[in-house]
């Protein structure tokens, strides 16, 4: 066998096993198997009207939550610097947006419309501050 199939065999052999984010055990688009699920520490806040997520310390608590469609989320920016509110479809490359409030002052809130309308169900929807590296969470509707 020369080097390029070898190397060709190896890459598809090391890619087999590949996908997902380490969170949920893969995506569950377009890859049959079972249904992703919430993590057993995502905050199931579902029959609130509105829920509160809050950014401090260049963190968002609660970092996970479980919603359904017709909550909207309130984000209470406690820092005194400014972050986004940005949800995703893709959590590595976090496009495209399905929702983004961009700027968020220190000490102000802002309101989503609900959920339903831009959320993927039974998915988890990546959320982030575009400002800040590291400071993520998600969201999974339930439908």
């Amino acid at each position: 066998m020369n080097k390029v199939a070898t190397l060709a065999t190896a890459l598809v052999v090391l890619t087999a096993g590949c996908g997902g984010n380490g969170r949920t055990g893969g995506s569950g688009k377009g890859g049959g198997g079972a249904a992703p699920k919430p993590p057993a520490s995502c905050l199931d806040v579902s029959g609130q009207s509105m829920v509160e997520i809050v950014s401090a310390h260049n963190d968002y608590t609660p970092e996970c939550m479980v919603v359904s469609p017709n909550q909207r989320i309130r984000v209470d920016n406690t820092d005194l610097v400014r972050h986004s509110f940005t949800v995703s479809q893709d959590d590595i490359y976090h496009t495209p947006f399905l929702v983004d409030i961009d700027e968020i002052e220190g000490g102000k809130k802002a309101t989503t419309d609900a959920v339903g309308g831009f959320l993927q169900a039974n998915d988890p929807n990546p959320f982030f501050c575009k400002y800040h590296a590291g400071m993520e969470g998600e969201l999974w509707l339930v439908s």
